[in-house]
């Protein structure tokens, strides 16, 4: 396999193939797929066109290397899994709009465009593709399937859009099914053949669709039912009156608590009955006509209530719910279980029956389960949540499933509605339809390579013939064995297989390097540019990031103090033309090089690093460390001798980097390595809106990134310099702002459970000291993160991961039992109310909330005194500052000021001493308190709240006061003490809220008067 993905890679470059293990992993597994693998892809390539498509598909033929075509990963069934391991090719690159015919009515895309950007693209027209299918599927994937979504109802399914389709063959040969009329009979219609074929016959590079018009009006309303055979019964009824409905679904009870359990959808809880969701096109007097009709019979059917939108903002409220209907259920999936997705479809008038018998089925297993469905046409999903370590229950749960599928053949229905056969349902298609589906596929694919174990692959005696890498025939096991390149466990031929050496110049200007023949002269890009042409005696060592794709060593190498630290490269620079010295093991130690012993001792750059040895001083450990890794690093670790060590290598790292000749190359560098855009979460346009969204609505709350940042020209910069920042600026933006377009709340919510997940980790990993992710913009997310908090902290157990694995002993309702009341943390005795409100999960957010504010208030501060952003800066600077100086000035200022303001509230809130030591607090109040305000936009607004903390503070210590007299007032006089208090809020109040008319009580109110009502009702639970 190795050798079809290095001829793959010298072909297309190396852009197109990776081998990065997250990217294997993220196209081998899904989270809500029913027939995950153990068996990852080899590697990953990206093809552009279908001629590359072509050329990937001859070299794979020509090694007997499986192919797995991937588009979004949106499937359920398995139907991406790689069981035999080979190539994957992500099609998503293929994301052009080839030609539009609105005048035909129909359009020619790539298998990789998505559906609701080419909706988007082409909604002016009067024209969409009427499918509604999951918002990130894309046009191959869609077609590969079969797909249909909530409009199937009405607009049919995918087949029904389908004119013509440009495939290519496992050989490499490329055939287009038919041409662009709508009709035709000439011959086998092959388009309905590769149309829900899953990749197994041909890999679809491009489509031609049919297209439809957009109705005139739109409305949506929903009805909820006290059972689902009521609520199904009811849908039969408005399909048989003849209500022109354009989608009809219906979820259960279970499905509408785990709604509300995620925080609801479209702004609201809902009622935790089966409901029953409906969507009219069509004129406006029909839409009213048929809202009418469907009311009636509801209402005759024992419905509970019935609820209709009377706006576009209304329409998409109540329609919210059901498009978010699995991330919210993967969002209260219990950590360790898996997501068991199924459908069926079976003729209407047996549905509401096989819906009540699978509903008890699943009850008997005693796990979580939901069923919801696209009931106008038959078809539904039954969701099971199960652990996957416990053999019985998974066994049981497969058992279920399986009897589902009977029971809906039974009814002379299908085992697949839309999801298509993947993995999991292979064996119900029957030995007659197998072999069938064979016979086609050992023309077509001779060797099997297409997507092998879909549909009609066969193990054992069974197994089609395949050619081993000999060259010989015979009966071979279909699996085939994974080899890991470039790894500690590869073979010695599978590692490090580059074929030349890209000189220096090439590779930072991300061109292909092209050789002399004879590889001793320059290479034909440097010799025709006339440049110096340098290469490495080895390939640099890359550690993959969990936020940009850089090496370790250029993110750690700059410091942000304005130091000028240059950390030596690991091999030396050399031309083309020099043969290269033996590098000995003895010359490197812990992977840095030795200083170079032909400068001699006396040279000046030794005496020097001498001379700086002796003299300086050794205050602590971390000053011992400095000293070491300067000794071992080299005279070039540092190029400014009056620097002290100790301080360099302790601030985070918090300026921006300085390799990058051509600023404008490095930040589309940076766009593209940006860890959310290279696993193709978001694009950058999104991550434009975001940003945008959380500048202009957020940032005035919370100014703790510069307004340098603001400026739209400046996002490529600050996610170069600050990626972490950046992801959290989406996970926050993508809860509160969703995207425009078609589906673009489900869009948002898709990204911030993603987005989440890589914050996520990415912060703990500055527990475990992490050199990457210490910077000011890691302080500034933790800051935000207290103010705006991630939809997960609703859900505890997808919140956090791992806590139960240690405090496993638990009762039948989960909790863990106690003989006391006493916190574990403090040893103090807890108010009953909140020991029971956390038990009965009611208000454990906001007990969570409090917790975690308080833990990242800690790391920030930690990270503050870390990097010394207290300290005064030097004022020996050799140099003028440059504005990116002054940019990093008024940050540390902003973040001591908000990290002051956080403490104060917090310690208030939750009725602790603060974190901040007094010497800091007192540099905020000398140094930054009359500054920080100068690059805000609300100056006097943020004066105010200044000194409003300070009344705060003293109210605050106050309480404490009264706390340690343990409830005992006899002998206390409190009103001079409240009286002064009084007196102090009148002065702020006639000083700033009335000053020259500024301030709106909606600012005030918002902005200012929150850490006083929270000092009035701390002192109300005083008394």
């Amino acid at each position: 396999m190795f050798k079809a993905v290095d001829e793959i890679r010298r072909l297309l470059g190396e852009d197109v193939v990776s081998v990065d293990l997250d990217d294997i992993d993220e196209h081998g597994y899904s989270e809500w797929s029913t027939s995950n693998t153990d068996v990852r892809p080899v590697a990953i390539v990206r093809p552009q066109t279908t001629e590359e498509v072509s050329s990937i598909a001859r070299i794979c033929t020509k090694y007997k290397v499986p192919m797995t075509p991937y588009g979004a990963g949106s499937s359920v069934e398995g139907n991406f899994s790689s069981p035999h391991s080979g190539v994957c090719l992500d099609l998503s690159g293929m994301d052009k709009i080839v030609a539009f015919h609105p005048e035909d009515m129909d359009i020619v895309v790539q298998a990789g465009v998505n559906w609701t950007n080419m909706n988007e693209e082409i909604k002016h027209t009067g024209l969409f593709l009427p499918l509604d299918p999951s918002p990130t599927a894309l046009i191959g994937g869609m077609i590969a399937t079969n797909c249909s979504g909530t409009n199937a109802m009405r607009y049919g399914t995918m087949k029904d859009y389908v004119i013509n389709l440009t495939v290519v063959l496992s050989d490499g040969s490329v055939i287009k099914t038919r041409h662009r009329p709508r009709k035709t009979s000439a011959g086998y219609n092959l388009t309905a053949l590769f149309t829900g074929s899953e990749g197994t016959l041909g890999i679809i590079t491009e489509a031609t669709l049919k297209l439809a018009i957009i109705p005139e009006n739109f409305s949506v309303a929903t009805a909820t039912f006290s059972t689902v055979k009521e609520a199904a019964d009811a849908a039969f009824k408005m399909m048989r009156r003849g209500i022109p409905l354009a989608a009809l679904e219906m979820m259960d009870d279970v499905q509408m608590k785990v709604i509300n359990q995620s925080g609801g959808a479209g702004g609201r809880l809902w009622d935790e009955h089966p409901t029953l969701f409906l969507k009219f096109s069509g004129s406006q007097n029909a839409v009213q006509d048929s809202i009418k009709q469907a009311k009636e019979i509801t209402k005759s059917n024992s419905c509970r209530s019935f609820e209709f939108a009377k706006t576009e903002d209304e329409m998409q409220s109540l329609w919210s719910a059901r498009k978010q209907a699995l991330w919210a259920s993967l969002a209260v999936r219990p950590e360790g279980t898996q997501l068991w997705s199924t459908d069926v479809a079976v003729p209407l008038s047996r549905m509401a029956e096989l819906i009540e018998i699978s509903e008890q089925k699943a009850s008997q297993l005693g796990l979580f389960n939901s069923v919801m469905g696209h009931v106008g046409d038959g078809n539904f999903h039954q969701l099971v949540m199960y652990n996957p370590d416990n053999k019985p229950e998974r066994q049981a749960v497969s058992d279920c499933v399986d009897g589902m599928m009977v029971r809906a053949l039974e009814m002379e229905g299908t085992v697949s509605g839309e999801h298509g056969i993947g993995l999991g349902k292979k064996k119900e298609l029957g030995p007659a339809t197998i072999g069938i589906m064979k016979a086609i596929k050992d023309t077509l694919d001779p060797h099997w390579l297409l997507n092998p174990a879909r549909k009609a692959a066969v193990t054992g005696s069974d197994s089609p013939k395949m050619t081993d890498r000999t060259g010989n025939d015979g009966l071979q096991s279909v699996q085939l064995d994974f080899v890991p390149i470039n790894q500690a466990s590869s073979p010695p031929e599978s590692k490090r297989r580059r074929t030349y050496l890209s000189c220096e110049r090439c590779r930072r200007r991300k061109t292909r390097c092209e050789p002399a023949s004879d590889r001793k002269r320059p290479c034909q890009r440097c010799s025709a540019d006339n440049q110096p042409c340098e290469f490495r005696a080895s390939r640099s060592t890359k550690r993959t990031l969990s936020l940009a794709a850089e090496d370790t060593e250029s993110v750690s190498n700059h410091s942000h103090t304005g130091t000028d630290i240059s950390i030596p490269a690991l091999i030396p620079l050399a031309p083309r033309d020099v043969p290269v010295p033996h590098l000995h093991e003895t010359e490197y130690v812990n992977d840095l090089p030795v200083t170079d012993c032909s400068q001699g001792p006396t040279s000046p750059a030794a005496l020097d690093a001498r001379e700086r040895i002796i003299s300086t001083h050794i205050n602590n450990a971390s000053d011992a460390l400095d000293l070491l890794t300067f000794a071992l690093s080299g005279t070039r670790a540092y190029n400014n001798p009056s620097a002290t060590p100790s301080r360099e290598s302790q601030v985070p790292s918090t300026t921006s980097p300085t390799g990058i000749s051509d600023t404008a190359l490095g930040q589309d560098r940076a766009w593209k390595t940006f860890a959310l855009i290279r696993k193709r979460i978001v694009s950058q346009q999104e991550v434009m809106a975001y940003l945008g969204f959380f500048f202009d609505q957020l940032w005035p709350l919370k100014p703790v990134v510069p307004s340098y940042y603001r400026d739209r020209a400046t996002y490529g910069q600050l996610i170069a310099e600050e990626p972490l920042l950046v992801v959290c600026l989406v996970t926050l933006s993508s809860r509160y702002f969703p995207l425009p377009g078609g589906h673009g709340e489900i869009r948002s919510e898709r990204i911030h459970w993603q987005a989440w997940r890589i914050l996520q980790r990415s912060l703990q990993s500055v527990m475990w000291g992490s050199t990457t992710t210490r910077s000011l913009g890691t302080i500034a997310s933790m800051l935000l993160l207290i103010d705006w908090h991630v939809k997960a902290i609703n859900n505890p157990s997808n919140f956090t991961e791992g806590e139960d694995e240690v405090n496993d002993h638990t009762d039948s309702h989960g909790f863990k039992p106690s003989s006391n009341n006493i916190d574990s943390l403090t040893g103090q005795p807890r108010y009953g109310m909140v020991s029971l409100m956390e038990r009965l999960n009611i208000i454990s957010p906001a007990y969570r909330s409090n917790k975690m504010s308080w833990t990242l208030l800690s790391n920030a501060i930690a990270l503050v005194h870390e990097g010394c952003c207290f300290q005064n800066e030097s004022s020996s600077s050799r140099s003028a500052p440059s504005s990116m100086d002054s940019v990093r000035k008024e940050w540390n200022g902003l973040l001591c000021v908000f990290i002051y303001f956080a403490d104060e509230v917090l310690a208030t809130r939750l009725g602790l001493e603060p974190l901040l030591p007094e010497k800091s607090r007192q540099i905020v109040k000398d140094r930054f308190a009359t500054t920080f305000t100068e690059s805000l936009p609300d100056s006097h607004l943020w004066e105010g709240y200044y000194e409003l903390s300070i009344e705060t503070r003293k109210g605050r210590e106050f309480l404490l006061s009264l706390k340690s007299r343990d409830g005992s007032f006899s002998d206390l006089d409190l009103v001079p003490h409240l009286e002064r208090l009084r007196r102090a809020l009148q002065r702020w109040k006639r000083q700033y809220y009335h000053q020259d008319g500024w301030f709106q009580e909606r600012d005030i109110m918002s902005k200012l008067t929150i850490p006083r009502y929270q000092f009035f009702i701390e002192r109300m639970s005083c008394h």
